[in-house]
Order: C-alpha cells, then structure tokens, then sequence
C-alpha cells in the first residue's frame, strides 16, 4: 500500500474569457491505496459526491469539479545529533 494525496477542486470560469478559472479546494484527504487505478477511483467517487452536492451552483456557473491522487514521497529520515559530553 502506497500514501496518496487525493484533491477535489471545484473550477468556476472567470467573468471574462481571458480571466483564469477561480478554483476552490472541496477535498483534501491523505488514504492509503494499493495503487494509482485505485486511488483514482476513490477521487472520483468523492467528486461524484461534490458534484451532487453543488449541483444547482455548477448548472448556473458552468463549473467543473475535478480530482486527482498523487503519490506521497516516504518522509526521509530526520538527521540525529548528538552531543559528546566531557
């Protein structure tokens, strides 16, 4: 089993064509999955969810809700210190 990021973001269009979609992070879940297929499937249930959720705010906006898993590196090692004492 492997760690994943898993993020929900709901994307609104900006008000004028050349404005950048303003985003909104819904999800933000750390799971452990036993691959990327997997994982990819639980993000997508969980924007299946959101999109039944604000259904009524994506039909007026034209929003979009997206997902996506991304591995988690293991965390390295802290260094240990010592102190020698005399």
């Amino acid at each position: 089993m492997s760690a994943y990021l898993v993020l929900v973001l709901l994307l609104l269009p900006g008000s004028r064509p050349a404005d950048p979609p303003l985003q909104s992070e819904l999800v933000r879940v750390v799971i452990a999955a036993s691959g990327p297929a997997a994982c990819q499937r639980y993000a997508d249930t969980l924007a299946e969810q959101q999109r039944q959720l604000h259904a009524e705010a994506l039909r007026r906006t034209s929003g979009r809700v997206l997902s996506s898993c991304t591995p988690l590196k293991p965390a390295e090692p802290a260094a240990s210190t010592t102190e020698a004492t005399s």
